[in-house]
Order: structure tokens, then C-alpha cells, then sequence
């Protein structure tokens, strides 16, 4: 499953949706838990970079 990151407000509502579509790629629990803590740290990481720029 592709994820896209965009430096604008289209790239957080791409990361809610991952984020509601994962659950049904893995059925394992703690899978789910660190793939939400990564698009996390990915946000947190978009985010950050858009405001250095």
C-alpha cells in the first residue's frame, strides 16, 4: 500500500485515510499500533520540514 506524504493539507487527509485503511491489511494488533506510530512520525516529520522551508 502506497503512501504519499505531500508538503499541504491534501497530505494529512492521504494520512487519516492510510490510517482507517490500514486495519484491514493487518490483522495483527501491535502491527497496527506501529504502523500508526510511523504515519505519525512521518506526519510529525512532513510537517516539521514543511515549516523549514
Amino acid at each position: 500500500m502506497p503512501l504519499i506524504f505531500l508538503h499541504d493539507g491534501a497530505g494529512f487527509h492521504k494520512l487519516l485515510l492510510s490510517s482507517i485503511i490500514a486495519p484491514f491489511y493487518f490483522s495483527d494488533l501491535q502491527l497496527i499500533l506501529r504502523f500508526n506510530q510511523l504515519l505519525l512520525c512521518m506526519y510529525i516529520l512532513t510537517q516539521s520540514i514543511g515549516e523549514n522551508q
